[in-house]
């Protein structure tokens, strides 16, 4: 499973403690961004700085973590209308998606493996 990857990727650091590899920390970051509600998101919006109407916008649209990493280029020109945070939120799913290695055709299988949602 996921855990077993992550915890194969564990290696004992220079100082004797167990580190991550950065590429197992940022896949597991990404992977995280799947279970993450609506607040959750409002969070990480206002802690990377994002204005509080972006936050309304997907609050609004109810843009939880899985929709995030499914938006398109279309779904994102309607939900932010102002260029440099647009391009930004972009620049942020698309270093997600890599850090998970997925395109956007394999992506749907991934964060559609819980149908509860």
């Amino acid at each position: 499973g996921y855990d077993e990857w992550i915890c194969e990727g564990i290696d004992a650091g220079a100082n004797g403690q167990q580190q991550v590899p950065t590429h197992a920390a940022n896949k597991a970051s990404a992977m995280d961004f799947v279970n993450k509600t609506v607040e959750d998101m409002l969070t990480w919006l206002s802690g990377k700085g994002y204005d509080e109407w972006i936050c309304d916008a997907f609050e609004e649209n109810e843009v939880d973590g899985r929709a995030f990493l499914l938006l398109t280029r279309d779904d994102m020109e309607n939900l932010v209308k102002r260029i440099g945070p647009k391009v930004k939120l972009l620049a942020e799913q698309t270093k997600l998606l890599k850090a998970c290695e997925l395109g956007n055709a394999s992506l749907v299988s991934v964060v559609e493996w819980d149908e509860d949602g």
